[in-house]
């Protein structure tokens, strides 16, 4: 599964709001902004492949950040700054 986690930069306060079976299916969701999922204050969004189970690692992630400029996500690196955070189920 695909889970969807939004962070705020500003708090590190973060939400996760969905999970597809798809990739693909996510990754449209994120970058169109479906939903307003941004509220605002969503500055990122992580798409997570994640196993079954309790306490998972993700298998694989996807970042995103917003443009105001747009109204979409675009994918991006990793910000630095979360390096050593766990967004997401877990």
């Amino acid at each position: 599964m695909y889970f969807i986690t939004l962070i705020c930069e500003h708090d590190l306060s973060s939400r996760t709001v969905g999970y597809y079976k798809s990739k693909k299916t996510a990754i449209e969701v994120v970058k169109e902004n479906v939903f307003d999922i941004w509220e605002t204050v969503y500055e990122y969004a992580v798409i997570q492949k994640m196993w079954e189970g309790l306490y998972p690692d993700p298998l694989e992630e996807t970042w995103f950040v917003f443009r105001e400029l747009t109204g979409q996500y675009s994918e991006t690196e990793k910000p630095e700054q979360f390096e050593h955070y766990q967004f997401g189920i877990g």
